[in-house]
This record gives structure tokens, sequence and C-alpha cells, in this order.
């Protein structure tokens, strides 16, 4: 029969309660050492200027593998974007985006993407915050180059065929408008059309 711990010597029942508190106690501090901080939208990471985060921010002109010249608000500049090559249902899907800063911009804007299978009705959303939530647009700089990555997947029911590209930004309904350069590559409700891939 186990032994009440009231039972027990002052020393006894002081090493027991010691034992039970100190696994977590262990944890608590481990985890307050250990445990990754996480970062608010547009805080920036170690850069040199300590103000950009690390491979987002150039003043050297982008080259996209597929070119395009759009400007949306008076304020971005769309570059282009290197898409990938053929694709699967399922498999990984990344693009890179290159903008221009042109002016400061005040509000957080988010950029859409819509991968649009060609004549038909089938849609990919990618809509992210620019520069994986590390650098908000209220932080671009005049003469800023923004490299933005997204990743995410193919989805195993996606049809096969030519997936068109589309991207903007938007803060909730609002999209800032297009107001210049190649008029081909908008379609009239501010989306600027990057290129194309295919999924197979």
């Amino acid at each position: 029969m186990a032994s009440d711990p009231l039972d027990l010597a002052p020393r006894e029942r002081v090493a027991r309660w010691a034992v039970v508190l100190a696994v977590p106690v262990a944890a608590f501090v481990i985890g307050v050492i250990a445990l990754p901080r996480p970062s608010a939208v547009g805080a920036p990471t170690a850069s040199g200027d300590g103000r950009t985060p690390a491979g987002v921010v150039s003043r050297v002109p982008p080259q996209p593998r597929s070119r395009v010249d759009a400007v949306l608000g008076n304020a971005i500049r769309v570059h282009g974007a290197d898409l990938p090559g053929p694709v699967a249902p399922g498999d990984a899907l990344a693009l890179r985006c290159y903008f221009e800063s042109l002016t400061g911009l005040d509000q957080d804007w988010q950029v859409f993407l819509h991968i649009d299978a060609k004549g038909g009705s089938y849609r990919i959303h990618g809509d992210h915050f620019p520069a994986r939530g590390t650098y908000s647009t209220t932080l671009w700089q005049k003469g800023e180059v923004i490299t933005d990555d997204w990743a995410g997947a193919v989805p195993r029911d996606a049809p096969r065929g030519l997936y068109e590209v589309w991207l903007g930004f938007y803060i909730g309904d609002d999209r800032l408008p297009f107001s210049g350069g190649d008029g081909a590559v908008h379609d009239g409700v501010d989306r600027v059309r990057v290129g194309t891939f295919e999924v197979r």
C-alpha cells in the first residue's frame, strides 16, 4: 500500500515534490530558450541595412524569364515572373515575380495570383503578402526592385493543359488599377498576365 505523502518526513516530501515539478519546469525553460520567435508582417529580417529582408530587395533591373511591362496604381511596375516548366497534379508549384516600387505606398497591399486553366473554369489561388510577409508595401521605397516568391502545389484534381498566370494587388474589394504599360497583358479588371505554364 502506498504511503500517504503527509506521513513522510519533511525532507522526503520536499524531494518528492522536487521530482514532480522538475519535468514541467525543465520543459518551460527549454521552450523559452529554444522555440522560434514569430515576426510580424512587415518586420525586417536580417540584411545589410537592417531594414530590408535579404534576397528580396535590389536596385538592379530584374531579368525575369517571362517579361511584361505593366504599371498598377501609378505605384508598382510589374516586370514579369519566373514560371515553372511542365508540372503534374500533386507537384510542388513555385513562382517568382518581380515588382518595382515607383513611389511610396501608405497601405499594406496583398498580392493575388489567379492561375487559370486556359479555356476552362478551373483556378488555383495564390493570394499572399509580398516577400512571404516579410516586406510590407508600406516599406517599399522608390526605385526598389522586390523579388516575390510564392510556393504552393498543383491540386490533384487540376485538369491537364495550359495555365495562365494573372496577378495584381488588392485590399478587400479594392485593386490597384492598371495605369500604364503594355495594354495587351491587362484584362480590363486590373489583372496582369505574366505568362503560362503546362500541367500534364
